[in-house]
């Protein structure tokens, strides 16, 4: 008597890919980014006139001058965002006109944006949303999923040792809600990351687009702001300020930090390629494939159907084009499952929850 192998549930690899709509409940999406970067900016100009202007000397203020240019150009992009659709498009059109400098310029700003918007210390990450919700410092969604898929380690909890993130999310909301599990903060966020990923050379969380807070300056990387010195809003400017040499040098880049799917690095690509080869469920959360994506997202998907056996496909999100999942997953062998109502926790498969040696026959 022997069991089949496309039945055995008992050492499956589940990854989660993660889009937008992963961070709803914290992070503004789509249409809302680029209000909520105009709001963030408009905040900035009020805490920069208050905080930082010298009154003796109201002429002579390059420390204001600077901040409130950042404040404006982050007002800026928080328009073309709205204009072009997404803040997405737009760093597209300027990489399809080879405008660099505007393009680091971008990241940049959507880098401190993300800063600020989810430290909790705006007065606009509180405001209503339509005059139907606030936003969460984070997602709560995290906690629930943590709590299960967390085990104890040696030093501080780890991941499941079968599951995986991939997130196309600029956000830190998974390491924000892991650091919550810790019995203190991290000093960095290099050190946070690394805590994640523990011993596993193979990362748990990817991100795809890179992630908010760090730059490179003559190849070593640097956060925009110390983890540990992000106590207030002021004292984010003030350490912007300290660091703008370094922040501002030309030859810099946030092309590690924040880069998009034209941009990919090969070794992200290799990477996230290899976890979806080895996955047996696959989780999609909150995402939506865009166009501007979708040449990563198919090859990742090649992986995903030519590597291991028992393969099932979960999609969960309430606005889902479930034609456009279906259509891209077409040789998996399993229809693709919706989960669309419960929408209020993620998503946990099954199989990890009560894993199957699954169905025997006789030899």
């Amino acid at each position: 008597m022997t069991y089949s192998k496309y039945s055995d549930t008992t050492n499956s690899k589940v990854t989660y890919l993660l889009g937008a709509g992963a961070s709803f409940n914290a992070v503004p999406i789509w249409g809302n980014q680029g209000r909520s970067m105009i709001e963030v900016g408009e905040e900035l100009v009020k805490i920069i006139k208050l905080k930082f202007n010298k009154i003796n000397s109201p002429g002579n203020n390059p420390e204001m001058y600077y901040l409130n240019s950042l404040a404006n150009k982050i007002k800026k992009f928080g328009q073309k965002a709205i204009d072009f659709g997404s803040i997405d498009i737009y760093a597209k059109r300027l990489f399809l006109l080879n405008n660099e400098k505007e393009l680091n310029d971008l990241k940049k700003c959507v880098s401190i944006y993300f800063d600020l918007w989810e430290s909790g210390f705006m007065d606009c990450s509180k405001v209503e949303e339509k005059g139907k919700k606030k936003y969460e410092s984070i997602d709560k969604r995290y906690f629930s999923l943590l709590s299960v898929l967390l085990e104890p380690g040696a030093t501080s909890p780890c991941i499941h040792s079968n599951v995986s993130f991939i997130t196309w999310n600029y956000d830190l909301q998974f390491e924000k809600a892991y650091e919550t599990f810790l019995p203190e903060k991290e000093k960095s966020l290099s050190d946070l990351i690394t805590k994640i990923n523990g011993e596993d050379s193979g990362k748990k969380i990817l991100h795809l687009n890179g992630y908010r807070g760090v730059f490179i300056n003559q190849e070593e990387e640097f956060e925009i702001v110390d983890k540990s010195k992000f106590s207030s809003v002021e004292a984010y400017l003030k350490e912007l300020i300290g660091n703008r040499d370094k922040l501002d040098a030309e030859e810099n880049s946030f092309q590690v930090s924040i880069k998009y799917a034209w941009e990919m690095k090969s070794d992200s690509l290799e990477r996230a390629k290899q976890i979806m080869k080895e996955t047996n469920i696959l989780v999609i959360i909150g995402y939506s494939f865009p166009a501007f994506n979708r040449v990563i997202d198919q090859a990742l998907i090649k992986e995903f159907e030519s590597g291991a056996d028992y393969k099932r496909v979960i999609y969960q999100d309430p606005n889902a084009n479930f034609d456009i999942v279906k259509s891209l997953f077409r040789n998996t062998g399993k229809a693709v499952e919706l989960e669309k109502e419960n929408t209020n926790q993620f998503y946990i498969p099954h199989e990890f929850l009560s894993p199957s040696k699954g169905e025997f026959f006789v030899i």
